[in-house]
């Protein structure tokens, strides 16, 4: 399943949304597309090849779990003293909020590591992106996160509206790359990437 798009590049990226599971993780794992890992979403694919972040306080709270240290994937992050402390960081330059970068040591920000996540996909050179935990809105139960709500600082109503904005600024650069994005989150509410249902791209699993 997905033989053709995995040959012609592809990339998933797992952000923190209340929607992901360890199971559609595992699955773009199965397809073999190359993977990066938001934040706590490193917790469901810790065999992700990249893990992104961008908030030092994210950083404090994980730089001594077990489970950050042992990722052997690469570690990126666009905050200079961040990776200055810690030196399995890699640090990207800040280049601007919207648009795409084109030059692969920068990343426009987006106000959003998700929105982030989706230029150093495209640094990678794939031409499909496929975004999970995208979810945008916050969950029935309350949880803004698929591990619960972060210990202070979460999102608001007003803050995912200006994200959403942001990312339509994404369409014309992403199309002169020549990459499509695809949004695989059940029940997303961000509306600017066309919207698939991931078992049916990549294919169920037969037993």
């Amino acid at each position: 399943a997905c033989v053709v798009v995995a040959c012609h590049g592809a990339a998933a990226i797992f952000a923190g949304g209340p929607s992901i599971t360890k199971a559609q993780c595992e699955q773009c794992r199965d397809a073999g597309f190359y993977t990066i890992a938001i934040n706590d979403a490193y917790r469901l694919a810790p065999w992700a090849d990249i893990l992104y972040f961008c908030d030092p306080r994210w950083w404090e709270w994980h730089k001594d779990r077990a489970e950050f240290k042992a990722f052997a994937g690469r570690k990126v992050t666009i905050r200079p003293t961040v990776a200055k402390l810690d030196q399995s960081v890699r640090w990207l330059k800040e280049t601007g909020l919207r648009g795409l970068e084109t030059q692969t040591n920068g990343l426009k920000t987006g106000n959003n590591s998700g929105y982030q996540a989706i230029g150093l996909a495209v640094h990678l050179g794939v031409s499909r992106i496929i975004l999970l935990g995208y979810d945008m809105q916050q969950a029935a139960n309350g949880k803004w996160h698929w591990f619960g709500n972060h210990p202070n600082t979460n999102p608001t109503v007003g803050l995912l509206e200006t994200w959403k904005v942001n990312y339509t600024y994404m369409h014309k650069p992403l199309a002169a790359a020549g990459v499509k994005v695809l949004n695989a989150t059940p029940g997303t509410a961000l509306s600017v990437f066309a919207k698939i249902n991931l078992g049916e791209f990549c294919g169920e699993k037969r037993p």
